[in-house]
């Protein structure tokens, strides 16, 4: 009889130290929570330099072809500027093509599984439309000065600099030679702020 409580008792402690105390289920929850919050910003990190990669990729490759699109060209022209200052497959705004088109015509850019938003523009990795221009970009101090991004610091010109024929009378006069300037506003999406820009930058 003693020797059946006893093991009746023992069966019962068993089964009570089976399942985790109020405690023990709190110390878990904290350690994951604690997981989650030093994970989170490590996950975000890693987004930010992904997406950072492939705007860069896109736009060196874009670059790219805007050189070969003039280096072709009869006139020495770079694709046509959107009125907005935007990539696009038709032109922004009026009718017409778009530099994407121009480029595509001639086999330059194949980009159809790039996003595009419903006036044809290319979209970088935060949904915001990439930035084209012929003329160096100009931001306000302190925001930017783009010190790294095609500046003679010295000469306080572009690097892209020398002889080139007026388009209209064909006479060689000195002057900038045009570049073509592509861009993502990054994470801030700020068109005056060049801090988060992502573009090309000087090997210096």
């Amino acid at each position: 009889m003693l020797a059946s409580s006893a093991g009746a008792s023992g069966g019962s402690s068993s089964r009570g130290r089976s399942g985790f105390s109020l405690v023990e289920l709190m110390i878990a929850v904290t350690c994951i929570v604690a997981l989650i919050g030093i994970l989170l910003p490590a996950v975000g990190m890693v987004r930010t330099s992904s997406k950072k990669h492939t705007a860069a990729e896109v736009i060196s490759q874009l670059s790219e072809a805007m050189v070969t699109y003039r280096q072709d060209d009869p006139r020495h022209r770079f694709p046509m500027v959107n009125g907005d200052g935007t990539l696009s497959v038709l032109a922004i705004p009026g009718p017409g093509q778009g530099a994407l088109a121009q480029l595509s015509a001639i086999g330059l850019y194949f980009g159809a599984e790039q996003r595009r938003d419903d006036a044809t523009r290319l979209l970088d990795p935060w949904s915001r439309p990439y930035q084209f221009d012929v003329a160096r970009p100009s931001v306000a101090l302190p925001a930017g000065a783009l010190s790294d991004w095609n500046w003679d610091a010295t000469a306080a010109h572009e690097r892209e600099w020398g002889l080139r024929p007026d388009p209209v009378t064909t006479v060689v006069a000195a002057g900038p030679l045009l570049h073509p300037y592509i861009w993502s506003l990054g994470t801030a999406g700020d068109r005056t702020n060049a801090t988060t820009w992502i573009y090309p930058k000087d090997k210096r």
